[in-house]
Formats: structure tokens, C-alpha cells, sequence
């Protein structure tokens, strides 16, 4: 830069000149208090059914790699939990690191 620095501001102020007023960020209001507290599990419902967790539990415990797990579901033609024809190494992955799938690795 030739001689001249950049500044940090992209608008430059006259010296002296006053800074525009702080606006004061506004609170959320209060929520209004609930006669009966509503109880949720935690996390999201699943949407794999547990006959197709099974099967991909059993065949990893097997020694069966992802693409192998895929290879055996998209030959069968079972949809993916999302509804999707074809399954990805990815997706068996991601199942098999939920906590329904969990809790049957440790059985």
C-alpha cells in the first residue's frame, strides 16, 4: 500500500464528531407459565424400522464393510429410512451411530 494504510472502518468520521446512539437489544418476552410441564424424549423419533436396524447391526457384527451392508440392501430393494431407493455408506454409517443401534451392538 503505497504510503496509506487501510483503516478498520470503511466509513471515516470527522474527528470529535459523535458516535450514532447505542440501540438497546430488546429481551424476549417471558413465557407464559404452563399448568402441566410436557415431557419429550430426547432426540428425534426414529425413522428406521427395527427389522432393517437388525439387519444392519447383524451384518456389521458379521465383519460386513458399509458399501457391503449397502450392496446387500439395495439388491433386496429396502428403501432407505429416509424413503430413498438407493443406500450409501453413508447412511449406514449414520445409522449405525444412533442410539437404537448402539443399544443393540452393546446386546
Amino acid at each position: 500500500m503505497s504510503g496509506q494504510e487501510r483503516t478498520a472502518h470503511p466509513v471515516s468520521r470527522p474527528a470529535g464528531s459523535p458516535l450514532p446512539p447505542i440501540r438497546p437489544i430488546p429481551r424476549p418476552a417471558q413465557r407464559p407459565a404452563v399448568a402441566e410441564p410436557f415431557k419429550r424424549l430426547p432426540g428425534r423419533p426414529p425413522s428406521c424400522p427395527e427389522e432393517v436396524l437388525s439387519r444392519v447391526v447383524a451384518l456389521r457384527e458379521r465383519g460386513a464393510t458399509y458399501a457391503g451392508i449397502c450392496d446387500e440392501l439395495n439388491r433386496d430393494g429396502v428403501p432407505t429410512p429416509g424413503g430413498g431407493r438407493r443406500w450409501y455408506p453413508s447412511h449406514v454409517s449414520r445409522l449405525l451411530h444412533t442410539r437404537n443401534a448402539q443399544r443393540l451392538l452393546r446386546t
